[in-house]
C-alpha cells in the first residue's frame, strides 16, 4: 500500500471522528515502531493483544494507531518504569 494510500485513509479517519483540527489522530504501524523502538511486528503483536484499543484494522495489512492509544501506553511505560527505579533504590 501507498504511503499516500495511507495518508488519505488516515485523513478519512479523523473526519469519521469529526476532528478538523489535527492533521493525524492516526499513525502507521512502522511510525509507532520507530516512536516506540520496537519492530512492526511487536506493534502488531499490541495491537492484538488490545494493547492500542481506539486504533483501526483498516484492511489485513492496515492497522492504524490512535495517538491517544501510543500516548496511554507511553505513558504507562513510564509508570512503570519509575516504579522500577524507585524499587532499585530502596536497595542501595
Amino acid at each position: 500500500m501507498t504511503g499516500a494510500k495511507i495518508e488519505c485513509m488516515m485523513m478519512c479517519m479523523n473526519e469519521k471522528e469529526g476532528n478538523n483540527t489535527q492533521p493525524f489522530n492516526f499513525m502507521s504501524v512502522a511510525k509507532t515502531a520507530r516512536i516506540f523502538k520496537v519492530t512492526s511486528a511487536t506493534i502488531r503483536n499490541w495491537f492484538n493483544d488490545g494493547k492500542f484499543p481506539n486504533s483501526q484494522k483498516l484492511e489485513d495489512s492496515l492497522i492504524l494507531i490512535h495517538v491517544d492509544d501510543i500516548n496511554a501506553v507511553r505513558q504507562s511505560e513510564i509508570a512503570k518504569r519509575t516504579a522500577e527505579i524507585k524499587q532499585l533504590q530502596k536497595t542501595i
